[in-house]
């Protein structure tokens, strides 16, 4: 399966705005409750480290749950395109809610570069 989406994040420092490709890639255990995708990404504004700034995201992750709701967990790296370039870690903890093998999503928590975000996509 294959999803777009789009977030935004804040914290009371700034705002990200952000579009990922997500690609899933396995299904494990018996009833096949938990998944392993790879994620890319771009992301403008990130006013925490330059508001001109612009980030390019890659992370690997798992979904856990059966149903509507799912535990969502990545890390990665992520490379800030700025006057000074920087590599730095890519993580985010949060709830995915998609129906198995549905089209909308919907998920929300906590994650860097995407701060504390909430976002929507469509699979395929």
């Amino acid at each position: 399966m294959n999803l777009i989406h789009g977030s935004f994040g804040t914290l009371v420092l700034g705002y990200t705005a952000n579009i990922f490709y997500d690609r899933l890639l396995s299904r494990i255990g018996k009833q096949n409750s938990t998944c392993t995708f790879v994620r890319i990404g771009y992301q403008d504004n990130i006013i925490l480290t330059d508001p001109n700034g612009s980030a390019f995201i890659l992370e690997g992750g798992i979904l856990t749950g059966k149903n509507y709701g799912h535990f969502e967990g990545a890390l990665g790296i992520t490379y800030i395109q700025t006057q000074n370039n920087v590599i730095r870690p890519a993580f985010s903890v949060g709830f995915r809610g998609q129906k198995p093998n549905g089209t909308f999503m919907f998920r929300t928590g906590l994650g860097f570069p995407e701060l504390l975000f909430l976002g929507v996509g469509i699979g395929f």
